[in-house]
């Protein structure tokens, strides 16, 4: 068990855990400065483990786990810039017109965060996003940026909470 990234710690008077045991993680993994990855399973002081030694989920304490939880929508999220891409790092911007064509704009690198992103939309305009990057990775979607006419990939970015898609068709 780890306090942070080099120092060891204790978990219930135990240096280690033993082959077999459960333990309760809190979260998704992190990512510690030394590049390995790690789960949270303490508190109140911060305790993790490397996720290398954790074998898979056996058993959950939330909603989703239960097949019955109900997917809870948002109308406006923040969004993060995250170009999964190997040689890109940046994302491209685009304005669409009335006829649904996608024109460059700007890119923007990595990291940037967009204040709200209010609608995630598929259909007829992401198709046109999609067209002019070249990009055909499934259904494409696309988030509007709150207060402007830009449009950015849904492939490259974190948006911080789930939004309905809505779909767009052309008359």
């Amino acid at each position: 068990m780890y306090k942070n990234s080099t120092g060891r710690t204790s978990f219930n008077g135990k240096w280690k855990l033993q082959k077999g045991e459960t333990v309760t993680t809190y979260g998704g993994s992190y990512k510690f400065r030394n590049g390995k990855r790690y789960f949270r399973i303490g508190g109140p002081q911060k305790l993790y483990v490397k996720a290398s030694n954790l074998c898979p989920v056996v058993g959950s304490n939330t909603l989703q786990a239960s097949g019955k939880a109900k997917i809870h929508y948002v109308k406006e999220t923040k969004i993060t810039v995250h170009s999964r891409s190997s040689y890109r790092k940046s994302a491209p911007i685009f304005t669409i017109d009335a006829n649904n064509n996608a024109t460059f704009v700007r890119r923007v690198p990595n990291g940037t965060k967009f204040i709200t992103a209010d609608r995630l939309e598929y259909g007829d305009r992401a198709d046109a996003v999609a067209d002019k990057i070249g990009s055909f990775n499934g259904n494409q979607a696309i988030y509007h940026i709150k207060g402007t006419n830009y449009w950015i990939y849904s492939i490259d970015v974190d948006a911080a909470r789930l939004m309905q898609e809505q779909l767009h068709k052309s008359n």
